[in-house]
C-alpha cells in the first residue's frame, strides 16, 4: 500500500489571524523602542549635579561633568580655546544650565544626543554679499516746495554725478534710490535756484528752492525775437 505523505509548514498552518498578530507584534517592538530612547532623553535632561570649579579651561570643565554624571563630550581639538578659563559655581544644576552658563559670551555651541554632548562652533549668521547690498541701493523720499511751502510740481531731483533722477509729482512729493546714504541729490526747479544736498544716511530729504532772478532773466530765442523767460506765458 502506497503512504501519501503531506508536507506541513515548520510553524503550522498559517491564518491570516498568524499574519495580523505578527505584524502587531513588530508594531509593538517598534513602539517600546521608541518609548525608550525618550524615556531615556527625559532622564538625562532631568539630571543634575553640582559644580563647583574655578579657573578651570573648557576640557576640564567637561571632565568634571563626565565625572559626575554619564555624560560623554565629543569635539574637535581646534573648536576649544585652550587659554581660555572659567568659573562656575551651581547647585543641583542641568547639563544644559551649566553649559549655556559656560559658553555665554563664546563662540560655542552644543548638541545632546542621548549621553552624548557634541560641542562646535556657532553658527554665523548669513551675511551679505556686498555687492548685492551695493545694487540694492539706499531709497529717499521728500517734498519739494518754494520758500512759501509751495509744492513745486515736476522738480528735478537727480543723483550727483550720474543720469540717474526723478521728478516731484502734482504735490511736490518725491521718491529715488541711490546708491549709497553717501551720495548728493541737485534739486533743480525753472526758475529757482538749484540746491546741492548730501544725503548723510537721511531716509527723508525735504527742500525749499528759493526764487533765482537769473534764472528769470535767461533769454530765450523766439520766432519773432528774443524774450525773458520770466515773461514767457505760452508755449515757444
Amino acid at each position: 500500500m502506497n503512504k501519501i505523505f503531506k508536507r506541513v509548514p515548520l510553524w503550522g498552518k498559517i491564518t491570516p489571524w498568524r499574519g495580523i498578530i505578527t505584524i502587531m507584534r513588530i508594531f509593538i517592538l517598534f513602539i517600546c523602542i521608541g518609548l525608550s530612547s525618550v524615556y531615556a532623553n527625559l532622564t538625562n535632561a532631568q539630571t543634575k549635579i553640582d559644580i563647583n570649579v574655578e579657573k578651570v579651561t573648557f576640557e576640564e570643565l567637561f571632565n568634571e561633568i563626565q565625572n559626575k554624571s554619564e555624560f560623554i563630550f565629543f569635539y574637535k581639538d581646534d573648536v576649544l580655546n585652550k587659554g581660555k578659563t572659567i568659573s562656575i559655581k551651581l547647585r543641583k544644576a542641568s547639563i544644559s544650565t551649566i553649559l549655556d552658563s559656560a559658553f555665554s559670551d563664546t563662540d560655542l555651541d552644543y548638541k545632546i544626543e542621548d549621553r552624548q554632548v557634541v560641542v562646535k562652533k556657532k553658527a554665523l549668521p548669513m551675511q551679505q554679499h556686498p555687492q548685492k547690498a551695493k545694487e540694492q541701493g539706499f531709497t529717499i523720499s521728500g517734498n519739494i516746495t518754494d520758500d512759501s511751502g509751495v509744492p513745486l510740481p515736476g522738480a528735478s531731483i537727480v543723483e550727483k554725478g550720474t543720469t540717474n533722477g526723478t521728478q516731484s509729482d502734482f504735490d511736490g512729493n518725491f521718491s529715488l534710490t541711490v546708491e549709497d546714504g553717501d551720495a548728493i541729490v541737485t534739486i533743480s526747479y525753472i526758475g529757482f535756484a538749484t540746491q546741492d544736498i548730501a544725503v548723510n544716511g537721511q531716509k527723508i530729504i525735504n527742500a525749499k528752492l528759493k526764487e533765482s532772478s537769473a534764472g528769470l532773466e535767461e533769454v530765450v530765442v523766439v520766432g519773432y525775437g528774443t524774450q525773458a523767460k520770466k515773461d514767457l506765458t505760452g508755449s515757444v
